[in-house]
């Protein structure tokens, strides 16, 4: 998916990837993160061919990508905000929109207020569900657009940066990261099998070895 990505925005520059951010935000089943990711590669590609002058390519970038985040965002919660309950029952939103994830999302509402929107916008599987559900609540704009905000700022950077300065190491990095997974495994199952021995030896049916002589 990242390859064809990538030879598509090489094709069509970074409004390419501001229009694919904001039809991930109305549904598009691609994650907004691959598109800021990308956005941090080609930027990379620029500053070298550039010779190495880096702020404003870099500025303009991320703040593209914010922009198509926060309107992406914002057709969402007008879409909650404009229909009420009833865009709950929609089908072209039934695969969003379970009894069971919807649920979930007013539990956090109940628990969290509206910082629940801050934390919905580093939560992929709820982001959606969260945006539309603020809006269906009549939640102020102000408060939503303030934490929405607030959460981009930290992550449209953050994965930007993974792009720029890490994806040129990505193999290096998967075999790494493939090494530390393979340890990690080993010491689980080791311990695991040491717990599973000791749970036998405290078994109520377990007998005491008899006593030597």
């Amino acid at each position: 998916m990242e390859a064809t990505l990538l030879n598509f925005v090489d094709q069509y520059g970074l409004a390419a990837l501001f229009v694919g951010l904001l039809l991930s935000g109305i549904g598009l089943p691609v994650p907004e993160d691959i598109y800021m990711i990308i956005g941090g590669m080609i930027t990379q590609r620029k500053v070298e061919a550039a010779g190495g002058a880096w702020v404003q390519p870099v500025l303009v970038a991320i703040s593209l990508l914010y922009v198509g985040v926060m309107v992406g965002d914002t057709v969402i919660y007008y879409l909650g905000s404009r229909f009420g309950e009833r865009i709950l029952t929609w089908k072209v939103f039934a695969r969003f929109m379970s009894p069971e994830r919807t649920e979930k999302v007013r539990q956090y509402y109940a628990k969290y207020g509206a910082a629940t929107v801050f934390i919905a916008r580093h939560t992929g599987p709820i982001r959606f569900v969260t945006f539309l559900m603020a809006g269906v609540s009549r939640m102020p704009f102000g408060k939503f657009f303030f934490w929405d905000s607030l959460a981009a700022i930290l992550s449209v950077p953050l994965w930007f940066a993974i792009g720029y300065f890490l994806w040129d190491r990505r193999h290096e990095l998967e075999q790494r990261l493939g090494l530390v997974i393979t340890v990690l495994a080993l010491a689980a199952l080791v311990g695991l099998l040491w717990w599973g021995r000791k749970r036998r030896g405290k078994a109520p049916g377990a007998k005491d070895a008899p006593p030597a002589g």
